[in-house]
């Protein structure tokens, strides 16, 4: 069975206008270019309609390579997802407002329970979404995709890491770190995952007790 995927070889960014794929042009000065113009400009240029879509190879995670590479994992619940452009609008991130339920992991002090039960709203960004803003419309797809999408009312189990410059969270790992939870039971987000990493035991209270595990381990 394939384990790995590549790590990050190349990261195709294409601008699909109004249904027709815009393909880079082969001039490198006219290619950085087009690659600086903001997607607010791209927009106005296509009746007020830019589409992005980033493919990313990425590396294989496993959960114990996660449970070390993270500063922050936990069992919550989203409350909302806003998606906005970034500071230099060149792309779309969204920022899921979430509960902590459960702290699995706090290597950076965030303040959250470390005991089950409600805490204060936190927030973690990924890239992705779709913004409506000045009349334009604006959208970005990351793949390998998140399937379902991550929407307010689900609840997970999330890997994240501490952006200092940018005072946030930033769950870094697309479909590899993050883990929904359906009932007691805990399922991959995306198909790929769920052949590549598949679970021991799905039980909630088995992954909870696992990961625990991983990252006491990893503190020896």
């Amino acid at each position: 069975m394939e384990t790995h995927r590549p790590f990050v070889v190349h990261k195709v960014l294409s601008l699909v206008v109004i249904a027709t794929v815009a393909c880079l042009v082969s001039n490198p000065d006219a290619r950085a270019s087009r690659q600086q113009e903001s997607l607010k400009e791209i927009a106005r240029r296509h009746n007020g309609v830019a589409r992005m879509l980033v493919n990313v190879d990425a590396p294989f995670f496993s959960l114990e390579d996660l449970a070390s590479k993270s500063d922050l994992i936990v069992q919550a619940r989203i409350e909302s997802a806003t998606s906005q452009l970034a500071v230099d609008e060149l792309s779309v991130i969204t920022a899921y407002a979430f509960q902590p339920l459960r702290v699995l992991k706090d290597a950076v002090g965030a303040n959250a329970s470390a005991t089950p039960g409600p805490t204060v709203p936190m927030v973690f960004t990924m890239p992705g979404g779709k913004v409506l803003t000045e009349g334009l419309t604006i959208s970005m797809t990351v793949k390998p995709e998140i399937d379902p999408p991550l929407r307010a009312g689900e609840e997970v189990i999330v890997f994240l890491r501490w952006n200092s410059a940018e005072r946030t969270f930033q769950q870094q790992y697309g479909d590899a770190g993050l883990l929904y939870v359906r009932g007691d039971r805990v399922v991959a987000a995306s198909k790929d995952y769920a052949r590549l990493r598949p679970l021991a035991d799905d039980r909630l209270t088995a992954m909870i007790a696992e990961l625990q595990t991983m990252v006491k381990e990893g503190k020896k």
